[in-house]
């Protein structure tokens, strides 16, 4: 055996080859060690990012302004124009939009709790509908009532249309939007009247998800309790609740009911967003003396002249728009018309005022809103 090792075995080249070897591995460690801290660096980055997407931002525990509020409450001060006044301290004009709506919330018209503020009849019987809906008198015109939807879900899109639209234009509130209490300030400063919109589930649920804190004809009472609490502590100064009832929803009779009980107690409107909704919730609005409102117009397929026709027709209409940047432009555009062709542009809240509402023929297909394309007679 040691003569072999004499014969085979060669001292330099073995120490030149354990030479070689430890060089390699002494690389080869190196280099693991550099990739290790890049892939580290950026699983931290990649984490960063995927938590500021995953954020809430406060959506489930917003803050907000909320006052003290009062025993008695005086219903809010309009001037000539219909609006809030809000005199500088040596009792001068206005100092603020002459547009603007009283501020919200209105001392006594809500109730603190931890979630926000909860509406509710003042002691004097005013209710949040009368106090914050925007004063209007009936012109002996046809009236156009457009709201848009999903007001406060993006902050750009709101921007927008905020700006592009004239005051007598009403807004429907995402509840699931993000500062809503700010969105609710800038719309009321601007005289936009605001209405809450209440996600409900539709006979295609569950293909068509409204949302973790929609209103659900299959689930318990719990569930559809705290949701509309926490629906109705979003935000406040708004005059009422939309909500979109199919035979889908309304097939659970005991639960609307109480839902729209509920709403009632509290002082606040009712707008029915589908134009082919069953009859429950106007008999019962109508038979509790509730504010009710019905969007009776389908504007897919629909072009503005055929919705003047209906307002000539019926003396009124009410039309939701989706905030689309051309649906604003173009409707912009044609709600500069109305006045040199005998309409009058009306929020929400005046439709409840006019006694010849009768309700629509049910349409064979539910619409709630759509947008308005540029052919539909904007520029006309």
């Amino acid at each position: 055996m040691t003569a072999l090792l004499k014969t085979y075995f060669y001292p330099k080249a073995f120490l030149a080859g354990l030479g070689a070897v430890i060089i390699i591995y002494v690389l080869l460690f190196g280099y693991v060690l550099l990739r290790s801290s890049n892939t580290v660096e950026k699983l931290e980055s990649q984490m960063v990012s995927q938590a500021s997407i995953i954020e809430r931002t406060g959506v489930l525990e917003p803050k907000y302004p909320i006052r003290h509020p009062s025993q008695d409450i005086a219903a809010p001060v309009h001037n000539d124009a219909g609006h809030a006044e809000n005199m500088d301290s040596d009792g001068g004009q206005p100092e603020r939009n002459p547009n603007a709506l009283y501020d919200a919330p209105i001392d006594g018209l809500f109730i603190s709790t931890p979630l926000g503020p909860m509406p509710k009849i003042a002691d004097n019987g005013t209710t949040p509908f009368k106090a914050y809906k925007r004063p209007f008198s009936l012109p002996g015109k046809p009236l156009i009532a457009i709201a848009v939807v999903d007001y406060g879900l993006s902050a750009e899109g709101s921007d927008v249309i905020t700006k592009a639209l004239p005051p007598e234009v009403s807004f429907i509130v995402s509840p699931y939007g993000k500062d809503l209490p700010q969105w609710q300030k800038k719309a009321r400063a601007d005289g936009h009247e605001l209405w809450v919109h209440a996600p409900t589930n539709s006979a295609d649920f569950p293909m068509v998800d409204p949302g973790p804190r929609a209103l659900l004809s299959h689930a318990g009472i719990k569930h559809n309790v705290d949701s509309l609490k926490w629906i109705l502590t979003r935000f406040s100064g708004y005059a009422g609740v939309a909500m979109s009832s199919d035979a889908g929803f309304v097939r659970n009779r005991s639960m609307f009911e109480s839902t729209l009980n509920d709403v009632h107690k509290k002082g606040l409107g009712f707008l029915e967003l589908n134009p082919s909704a069953p009859s429950a919730g106007q008999n019962f609005a109508m038979g509790e003396g509730m504010p009710y409102i019905k969007n009776n117009a389908q504007l897919k397929g629909m072009s503005l002249k055929s919705l003047e026709s209906k307002a000539r027709a019926r003396g009124y209409v009410v039309a939701l728009v989706e905030p689309h940047p051309g649906s604003i432009k173009n409707l912009s555009i044609w709600i500069n018309t109305l006045q040199s062709k005998g309409f009058a542009l009306a929020p929400l809240s005046a439709v409840t005022g006019v006694s010849s509402i009768v309700d629509m023929p049910v349409p064979e297909v539910p619409a709630i809103a759509v947008p308005v394309h540029a052919d539909d007679g904007a520029h006309e």
